[in-house]
């Protein structure tokens, strides 16, 4: 069986670069963008979320919360649209340590806490998630969330190591390239090599983690093209 990966975080306006990361064995994309009417027409596999900066983006039925860290009337807006819809939700929290300070600062919560004041926790997939702890991660897990790592991005814009070791069997987790700031074509090949490495890097040991649960993170596929594919 062929490998069939998946990207679960490519923001972009272009289709062009859904073509190149699709080209990359890759045929699951969440394609999160500020233009969605450039993705009106798409294959088979690709799911189109909007990009949430201001209320005017509140809209569709997939949406991605691009900050927690936006005006409250945004907020405010969001957490009514998504509750009445029930529509897929995406947030971009937990980036760094920075913007998590500043939430903690204004809300006296944590993201993920203020999250699940709000409503929006459950059945929520948490972007980014760089920075959350035990209890984040208890409460996650009671709400059904998941988590989307990025590798490549996080480490690129020095917010830190997504803590991939720490998560792994407490809740899903799924991977994604962001913006392809460092790694131009989305393919999720290069992606899997950081992972494993930072695995071995959390795990203080070489092998940390199998091969078969590492393809497990980002698709499926014959586990031998998956090896020669990705070291």
């Amino acid at each position: 069986m062929k490998l069939s990966l998946k990207n679960a975080f490519l923001i972009t306006d272009s289709m062009a670069n859904v073509d190149v990361c699709h080209s990359c064995y890759t045929d699951k994309i969440n394609v999160v963008t500020r233009n969605i009417d450039n993705f009106k027409q798409v294959r088979k596999g690709v799911e189109v979320y909007s990009y949430v900066e201001s209320e005017s983006d509140l809209v569709g039925d997939k949406i991605c919360l691009s900050s927690l860290l936006l005006p409250d009337r945004v907020l405010d807006a969001c957490i009514e649209y998504v509750l009445d819809k029930k529509c897929k939700f995406m947030v971009c929290a937990c980036e760094d340590l920075y913007t998590s300070g500043l939430i903690e600062s204004r809300y006296k919560l944590s993201p993920i806490m203020l999250l699940h004041r709000m409503g929006l926790l459950d059945n929520a997939t948490v972007v980014g998630a760089n920075c959350i702890d035990k209890e984040d991660i208890d409460i996650m897990a009671q709400c059904n969330a998941n988590v989307v790592f990025l590798p490549s991005y996080s480490l690129g814009k020095g917010f830190g190591a997504p803590p991939i070791v720490f998560v792994n069997g407490k809740l899903p987790i799924s991977f994604g390239s962001a913006d392809n700031s460092y790694n131009a074509n989305g393919d999720m090949r290069k992606e899997a090599y950081i992972t494993r490495l930072l695995c071995n890097e959390q795990a203080r040991k070489e092998n940390a983690i199998n091969e078969e649960t590492l393809l497990s993170f980002f698709g499926s596929g014959d586990i031998e093209d998956w090896i020669k594919e990705t070291l």
